[in-house]
């Protein structure tokens, strides 16, 4: 019987002093995971070590473990695994950036300003290399060379490219009346805001004018000269018989 009582009062004892010399299960910690998380028992003075999942690094060169403490507690974590930093992205001449963090896996987006194409890869990751790939380029848009405008030119704004917001303005030739936009402009989506215009011929010729005003000015001298030569005549004639009745006067005096 007291055996059997002896035995039934170790029995209990010894599970509890087993239990009583161990820690739970380590804590799970941000950024890190338990090495040898196999492990299921955890006696006092064990210590249960970390190591940073991918991605994080160690914030300091404390200890990476934690201790399992006499009153069965565990100690506090004197390291930190924290996300990799890959600092603020660059900024890019005539675009910007839009990032959710810097952090890693985080992803920076440019877009370049209105105007102007991007060339290059226009995402970038945080890795633990830092940003991966080159920052883009922004250039400005550039418009295909105008159609040439048949009896008429270019007047200004002629050159070998055209950026976005270079202007053309064109003239016709003399005798060529322009229909449509005297100007036209290259737009940010790479098109001319217009089409070119067109030179057509005038209704009337000016050099057909100019015979025609040259004919009636020279008719109308004629016409005034010939007015001028018959008022001479008539002056002569009235003089010459004034002299002629002077004359008949004075031979009826005589007589």
């Amino acid at each position: 019987v007291w055996d059997q009582h002896f035995c039934a009062l170790t029995v209990p004892v010894a599970l509890v002093h087993s239990h009583s010399t161990q820690c739970d299960h380590p804590p799970e910690l941000p950024g890190a995971r338990i090495a040898y998380s196999y492990l299921r028992s955890f006696r006092i003075g064990h210590r249960t070590q970390y190591y940073c999942l991918y991605g994080y690094q160690r914030e300091s060169s404390a200890p990476n473990y934690i201790t399992c403490q006499d009153n069965l507690t565990w100690s506090e974590p004197l390291f930190k695994c924290v996300a990799k930093d890959c600092g603020f992205p660059e900024d890019i001449p005539n675009g910007t950036y839009v990032a959710s963090s810097h952090s890693f896996g985080s992803i920076v987006t440019y877009t370049c300003d209105v105007g102007f194409v991007s060339f290059g890869r226009a995402v970038r990751r945080c890795t633990l290399q830092g940003w991966t790939g080159n920052l883009p380029i922004c250039q400005r848009v550039r418009c295909p060379a105008p159609d040439q405008v048949q009896n008429g030119k270019i007047k200004t704004g002629f050159r070998p490219l055209y950026m976005y917001q270079d202007s053309i303005r064109y003239e016709c030739d003399a005798g060529y009346q322009l229909f449509g936009s005297s100007v036209i402009k290259c737009t940010s989506n790479s098109t001319w805001d217009h089409q070119p215009p067109t030179c057509q011929r005038t209704t009337k010729e000016p050099s057909k004018n100019t015979e025609i005003l040259t004919l009636l000015r020279q008719s109308i001298m004629e016409e005034e000269n010939m007015i001028t030569e018959e008022r001479k005549l008539l002056a002569a004639e009235k003089a010459a018989l004034e002299v002629l009745k002077e004359a008949f006067e004075l031979i009826d005096i005589a007589c």
